[in-house]
């Protein structure tokens, strides 16, 4: 090839030539592509990282992560009272009584779903601690009615707050239009399933 051959191939392809001029003269700054090196980059670069791992599939499930949540819960409790002054069950079943009219065990197991055996526990525990009175029922001697003593009434007040700080504590990481919801649909789940088998009574 003369010297007009060549002179005519670099006049045809100036871009293959200009290239690498061009190149260290504009910034960095190429789109995104998939087949980019520079691509995936920046695409990290923009977005927030989420470093949090995947639970494995059995340890996302319904069953794990309520009873993670119900741990969470008692925990919580636990921290805002002073240590051994009560739990969340016992604080359930002061509530219970107060709201009631000389609650039985019978009728305790209905209102918290907390099994009888579980209920009967507890009641004995309140009422060597003081904080229940618990006598028999004219209509049925072999029945337990139950109050509140002057002692538990002010326990129950001093728990209050601690319950309702737990609450929020729990509530906190959702928005309040979330919060709601969230509890609507735990309220449904214990109304469709009902109690458990155990705190059944007369089923």
């Amino acid at each position: 090839m003369d010297s007009r051959g060549v002179l005519r191939g670099v006049v045809a392809q100036p871009d293959k030539v200009a290239q690498p001029h061009q190149a260290a003269h504009q910034s960095v700054s190429p789109e995104p592509g998939p087949h980019s090196p520079f691509g995936e980059a920046t695409m990290l670069m923009n977005t927030e990282i989420d470093h949090t791992p995947a639970l494995p599939e059995p340890l996302s499930s319904a069953v794990h992560l309520l009873h993670r949540a119900g741990q969470c819960a008692d925990e919580m409790f636990s921290l805002n009272l002073s240590a051994g002054a009560m739990t969340p069950r016992q604080y359930a079943i002061l509530k219970a009584v107060e709201a009631s009219r000389e609650p039985s065990q019978t009728t305790l197991v209905e209102l918290t779903g907390i099994d009888r055996s579980t209920v009967a526990d507890i009641v004995r525990r309140l009422v060597e601690r003081g904080l229940l009175q618990r006598r028999r029922t004219r209509q049925d001697a072999r029945m337990y009615a139950l109050r509140l003593t002057p002692k538990g009434q002010t326990a129950l007040l001093r728990a209050a707050p601690a319950a309702a700080s737990t609450d929020e504590k729990l509530l906190a990481s959702l928005a309040p239009s979330e919060r709601e919801a969230f509890l609507d649909a735990l309220a449904r789940i214990v109304k469709t399933i009902g109690p458990i088998s155990s705190a059944r009574v007369g089923r």
